[in-house]
């Protein structure tokens, strides 16, 4: 296939929640109809990487691979090991459909697929234990061919003449239809004994706070802080130092936000990394949701548990 094939497919799978990911690769697989394909793709993507293994790119579109700035569903991998973070998953069965609507149990005909999966995060704050779950949606799809290299969506009435491979496209927060009669995982055993404060909702609110309060003391102090400013830190890290060259940030600047999951609009993710340039080196600062009576609401708030030394992609 030419380089070109690989820059046309633009299935619209990508509209699906707003997730952002793109959904472009060419095509690599003749075989259409293979029910087991898409499930193994899942599984292997799913066992790589919550084992913060480099595979994953063997599971996902070309796009995705390289939009990515760590590892979906585990994050960077220098900071999972400076909170000791270990990740389960529990996938749940895969549902097809085409151009991101399902309704087979069957891969028959689909360009489109999703699980609904349920994460479980183990990881140190202060020494201690803790435990965070969350719901989380795969997507998977794949391209159809009509007679030429041109990929394009499922057409219904048509025969292609050969279909792509399945690959993960994206990562996202489920919608209440997809759950079904489930309720979403939001557990958490992390809370703190100060109250929260309003810029702490969400990581990059609580990341701005910390900006600021570099930029206005030259300390790296924040209400958005682990209790008593207990806070993790990667071999060469001096916080002094790091608050002098911090960059101004404010709620406009774009940042890269390398989420182990996605949380919503108002409901922090369980734990969460922003990762940013500061003098030659690149940072990551990981947020932990603190829990109300042990689950995530839009009163918990994000945390700073750890910073460290951004790993190179």
């Amino acid at each position: 296939m030419t380089g070109a094939t690989w820059a046309v497919l633009a299935v619209t799978v990508l509209v699906v929640g707003g997730a952002g990911a793109g959904l472009w690769w060419g095509a690599a697989s003749a075989q259409a109809e293979v029910e087991a394909e898409a499930p193994a793709v899942l599984d292997g993507f799913l066992a790589a990487a919550t084992q913060g293994e480099s595979a994953w790119v063997d599971y996902v579109s070309p796009q995705l691979a390289a939009s990515a700035p760590a590892i979906p569903l585990f994050g960077d991998a220098e900071a999972a090991t400076l909170i000791e973070m270990t990740v389960e998953a529990d996938a749940g069965p895969l549902s097809y459909g085409t151009n991101a609507v399902l309704k087979s149990k069957t891969a028959s005909g689909a360009d489109t697929a999703l699980s609904v999966v349920d994460l479980t995060y183990t990881f140190t704050v202060d020494g201690a234990r803790q435990t965070a779950t969350a719901t989380q949606v795969v997507w998977l799809a794949r391209p159809f061919y009509y007679g030429d290299d041109q990929p394009a969506e499922a057409e219904d009435g048509r025969t292609p003449t050969s279909v792509g491979p399945w690959r993960v496209a994206a990562v996202d927060v489920p919608t209440p239809s997809q759950l079904g009669d489930r309720e979403p995982l939001a557990d958490t055993t992390y809370a703190t004994s100060s109250p929260s404060a309003a810029t702490c909702r969400l990581p990059q609110s609580a990341f701005v706070d910390l900006a600021e309060t570099a930029r206005l003391t030259g300390e790296l102090g924040s209400a958005c802080v682990n209790d008593d400013g207990r806070v993790a830190l990667g071999d060469g890290i001096d916080p002094a130092a790091l608050a002098i060259r911090f960059p101004t940030v404010n709620s406009q600047t774009p940042l890269t936000e390398v989420t182990s999951v996605v949380g919503s609009s108002d409901v922090p993710a369980p734990l969460a990394e922003v990762r940013i340039a500061a003098g030659a080196d690149e940072y990551v600062f990981v947020y932990a949701a603190t829990g109300v009576d042990g689950r995530r609401t839009s009163q918990s708030d994000a945390r700073l548990i750890a910073i460290s030394k951004a790993e190179s992609r």
